[in-house]
Parts: structure tokens; sequence; C-alpha cells
């Protein structure tokens, strides 16, 4: 019995300790599990806000298109299907905001309708050949559909005269682009539009109003309308002067290329339209069309 506790009792830490060291194996082991599981969750979970944060500032700056991306199935991502119904809501709300203010345009002057849905029209196609992103061609549209919505505080006997403005009637209407910036400056998912509204009567030689701007320093989006704009008002019959001739517009807006348009915009305004791209346009006819047609007398 001596002999027998002699050798066993000098084994009995060595086992205790090798059993300790496996048991310590396994828990560092299961931690180490543990904290790479918690870790993918958490990361996920992190995503998923990130994913639904990102798209709410992108809706603070009207960028509607955007979807949340999550794919993991969580509670993250049912928010997440949540939030996409919400703001699929907001956007056409917001859509509709715009299309009552355009209404509401129209209600004051009824030559501005046609005229209006042109014009934008004519700024997406000039937008996507000068390289605008989608963004920058739905804040170039936003801007283009108000830009005359500061004619709502231009009195009637200004706004509808049949005959030429005085001087003093003229200093009233080009009032409007300051009276339509303060009518929508204060909605955040307009605020990328607002330089079309403000700036769309600036000259390249720095003879527009309200600021005088010149060259570069008038924003590319007023850059673009201004040639939309004007081909638009020349070509279109007004109460005081019949139309022009879509060919001699498009001379006129060659010769004032530096003076009133930025001369690489103008230039690609006219490839377009000789390329036929404004074909499809309501009441514009091909420009092989046009030359066929009959002068106004």
């Amino acid at each position: 019995a001596v002999l027998r506790l002699g050798i066993d009792v000098p084994t009995f830490p060595t086992f205790l300790l090798a059993q300790t060291r496996r048991d310590l194996g396994w828990i560092a082991f299961a931690l180490l599990f543990a904290t790479i599981a918690s870790t993918v969750l958490i990361s996920g979970l992190t995503r998923s806000l990130r994913s639904v944060a990102s798209y709410a500032r992108a809706i603070e700056r009207g960028q509607f298109d955007a979807v949340v991306d999550i794919k993991t199935q969580d509670e993250a991502s049912t928010i997440a299907e949540a939030f996409n119904v919400v703001l699929h809501r907001l956007k056409n709300s917001y859509v509709s905001t715009l299309g009552a203010l355009a209404a509401l345009l129209e209600t004051k002057d009824r030559t501005t309708e046609s005229h209006s849905l042109r014009g934008v029209r004519y700024a997406m196609e000039i937008g996507k050949a000068a390289g605008l992103s989608a963004q920058e061609l739905t804040d170039l549209e936003y801007g283009a559909l108000l830009h005359d919505i500061g004619k709502i505080g231009i009195a009637d006997s200004v706004l509808k005269k049949t005959g030429p403005l005085t001087e003093d009637e003229w200093a009233i209407m080009r009032q409007h682009p300051s009276i339509g910036y303060n009518v929508l400056k204060n909605l955040d998912f307009l605020q990328n539009a607002l330089p079309v509204v403000l700036h769309h009567q600036e000259r390249y030689d720095g003879r527009g109003y309200p600021n005088g701007l010149k060259g570069e320093q008038i924003p590319i989006f007023a850059r673009i309308f201004c040639i939309a704009d004007s081909f638009d008002a020349m070509t279109s019959d007004r109460p005081y002067r019949r139309a022009m001739r879509p060919e001699l517009a498009i001379q006129e807006m060659r010769r004032l290329g530096g003076v009133q348009f930025d001369p690489k915009l103008v230039e690609i305004f006219i490839r377009l339209w000789e390329e036929g791209a404004f074909a499809r346009i309501e009441g514009r006819p091909e420009p092989g069309i046009l030359s066929k047609s009959k002068p106004h007398p």
C-alpha cells in the first residue's frame, strides 16, 4: 500500500493538469466560436442598419431610386422591407407634390403647360448627351419642370400682357426666378434642382439675371435648361409674336453660343437636333421635314 501511494500520488497532479488543459482547450475553442459567431451576427445587423440609414440619407437628398438591400432573413430584413414600402410611398408623395406645383403654375399661365413639358424633354436629352448621372438627370428634370414657378407671384397685368412689356414691367418679370427660389427653398428634396429655378435666365456673357453670373459660374443644370427653354420659346407662338421656324431658331442658337449660351452645350443641342434626337417630342417634326414646312407669314 505504501508502495502504491508512492507511485499514485505523484501522478494525480499530472493527470489533473492534463485534464484541465483539455478542458481549457475546449473552453477556449467555445469562446473563439462564440466570438466569431457574434461578430458575424453583429456585422450582418450592422450592415443592415447601415443600409437603412444610408437610404434614409439618400431620401433626404431627394434620391428616391435606391433600395434597401438586405439579404439576411432576420428582423433587420423585415424592417428593411417595411422601410422600402414606406419610402416608395414617400417618393410618390414627393412626385405628386411636384405635379401639384406645376398644376398651380398652369392655372396662372396656360401658355406654360406644353412649353414646360417640351423644355423638360429637350433638357433631359442634352443632359444625357453631356454625361450627367441618373441622379443629376432627376434633379435637372425637377428644376426644369418648376423653373417658372415664380410666375405665380407676378401680376396678371404683366404676365398675360399681349403687347411688349415696358421697362418697369420687365423689372417685375425679372423677379420670377427669385420668387420661385423662395417658394421652393425649404423643400429638402428639391435642393439640387434650385439652381435651374434661380439661374435659368443667366447668360453666358454675364448679362443675365438675377445675379449676373458668367460662363461656368452658372450651374450646369441652368446652362442646359437655358438652351432648352430658349429654343422652345423661339419656336412657340406667343400672344405678342408668331413662332420662329426651327431652322432659323437653330441658326440663332448657334449665333448666340458663347454669348447667351454655353458654346459647348449649344453645339451638343444642335448635333442632337440634326440627328433627330428630338423627333419624338410632341409637336416637333424631324429636321428632314422642316425643310418642307411653310414659313409663317
